[in-house]
């Protein structure tokens, strides 16, 4: 889950001004200030760097009450990643 939650964070600082400080494991979406449009935002980013579709309907689907380790947790379930999984920007670049 490590690597995913790096990633979910790395993408909350970046895109939605999020300050490091602010995130932990146990800190909610909406603790962020994120609210249902920003996490369909964050859901196709997501999307796009991993090139694979993610479902809100799933009955494990997060919301804007889920952790970020919920959140990550998901993540890694819903694309299946493990340690050599690079994003698809990197994948494109030649780094790992």
């Amino acid at each position: 889950m490590a690597d995913m939650y790096r990633v979910l964070t790395d993408q909350l600082t970046r895109q939605f001004n999020v300050p490091e400080g602010e995130l932990t494991p146990e800190t909610t979406l909406s603790d962020t200030g994120l609210d249902s449009l920003a996490l369909l935002e964050l859901i196709t980013i997501l999307q796009n760097e991993y090139q694979e579709l993610l479902s809100l309907d799933d009955a494990d689907a997060p919301g804007l009450n889920s952790t970020l380790g919920e959140v990550a947790g998901w993540l890694e379930r819903t694309f299946h990643t493990d340690a050599n999984r690079a994003p698809a920007a990197a994948a494109e670049q030649g780094t790992p």
